[in-house]
């Protein structure tokens, strides 16, 4: 004869097996939970990075600004790029930081504006994407001697990084900080000029 079935272990073996899943799923529900509300920023390039050289008679608030010395050039780059919210809860970039990669790896530091009367905060709604439009803005040293406009371009470009790479510090709600390196190939930039050419990029 078949072994008599003891109902009340199967019962009490159910009613375990059942808590221990419903536990398992409501922990998994609230880390899933948890980490879509965590703070969680990400910046995607969508524009080329356009750089020149600026000139005082084209950019006076700027230059004055950044106060180069005689024996400095003072260098633009122009990037847009989305920030992208994760989260499941608003966010805002309080502050923005940025630098720009110099040929000997070195990462300079640089002055950022946004353009387009654009101000922080930027208030960045849940599981979407704000545009930044940035100026950024930096001093590079060059031989003054070198009176052509043409040889102190060159001399600023040549201290550029080859892939103008920069690199994005955002500042976001709760103290937490999201960095992100941006690369751009030399041949998809624009020429390294000067402000004569293009001065309709002031912000």
């Amino acid at each position: 004869m078949p072994p008599e079935l003891d109902f009340d272990w199967l019962r009490s073996m159910f009613s375990l097996v059942a808590s221990v899943a419903a536990l398992a799923s409501s922990c998994y529900l609230w880390i899933a939970r948890f980490n879509r509300e965590k703070p969680s920023l990400a910046v995607e390039q969508v524009s080329p990075l356009n750089g020149e050289f600026v000139w005082p008679q084209h950019f006076a608030e700027l230059y004055q600004a950044v106060s180069p010395r005689e024996d400095e050039g003072l260098a633009c780059l122009w990037l847009d790029a989305a920030v992208i919210n994760n989260s499941i809860l608003p966010n805002a970039a309080l502050q923005i930081e940025a630098k720009i990669k110099l040929a000997n790896g070195r990462w300079h530091p640089t002055i950022v504006n946004l353009r387009e009367d654009a101000t922080v905060p930027i208030n960045i709604e849940p599981q979407s994407t704000a545009r930044l439009a940035l100026q950024l803005a930096t001093r590079l040293p060059y031989d003054s001697s070198r009176s052509s406009n043409r040889d102190r371009v060159e001399q600023v470009s040549e201290q550029l990084c080859e892939t103008r790479a920069v690199k994005l510090s955002i500042r976001g709600v709760k103290n937490t900080t999201f960095e992100t390196t941006l690369f751009q190939n030399e041949e998809a930039n624009a020429e390294f000029r000067d402000t004569a050419i293009v001065q309709r990029r002031a912000a």
